[in-house]
């Protein structure tokens, strides 16, 4: 949420101050997907869920291809700042190196940038039987894990470690783990 703040306080900056826009920065998190893991007592099993637990669904792909054509919109249609047609260089997307987050980069770029009437077959896309018309590949970027210092939120750090088992061993702590078996999912 604080990184549509941000970003609605760029845009209204930007206008406001009639400033040029040099350079747009966005963050999402991924669609809408399956849940992570099944509560004991959910009458939902695994063979419910679409490709399995923690996938995207049709749904969170959706929205991301909106996403995608709201960006297209602002950017491209009002304020002229990205090229009706996809250029590599002004567009560089990157996703964290898990499935659903890649599939929701996908989603977003198809959004953006799919059929769009700038695009000229044989050009931009090649014109051969059984390549969809109007699609144009745009690459999502992806670094190691262990190397993604700015997507993955759980790196290995022994600091981080450390301190978090003193903070286990706190009365607050405990509080809070005895909060939460009281109300477990496991419980329902």
């Amino acid at each position: 949420m604080r990184s549509v703040v941000c970003i609605a306080f760029l845009l209204i900056a930007v206008k406001v101050n009639a400033d040029q826009l040099l350079l747009v920065q966005a963050i999402w998190r991924h669609g809408d997907r399956n849940p992570k893991y099944l509560c004991p007592n959910d009458p939902n099993k695994l063979d419910t869920w679409y490709q399995g637990l923690g996938h995207i669904t049709a749904d969170g792909l959706k929205q991301h291809f909106d996403l995608g054509q709201l960006i297209y919109n602002e950017y491209v249609t009002i304020m002229n700042f990205l090229s009706p047609s996809y250029k590599q260089d002004e567009i560089y997307m990157r996703s964290t190196d898990v499935n659903l987050t890649l599939q929701s980069a996908y989603a977003n770029l198809l959004g953006m940038y799919f059929n769009r009437s700038a695009h000229k077959m044989d050009v931009n896309y090649p014109g051969i039987d059984g390549w969809p018309n109007g699609f144009v590949p745009v690459a999502a970027h992806t670094i190691l894990r262990n190397l993604d210092h700015v997507g993955n939120t759980e790196p290995d750090c022994r600091r981080q470690d450390f301190l978090f088992e003193l903070v286990k061993q706190t009365p607050e702590y405990q509080f809070y783990v005895q909060q939460q078996r009281v109300s477990s999912p496991d419980n329902i």
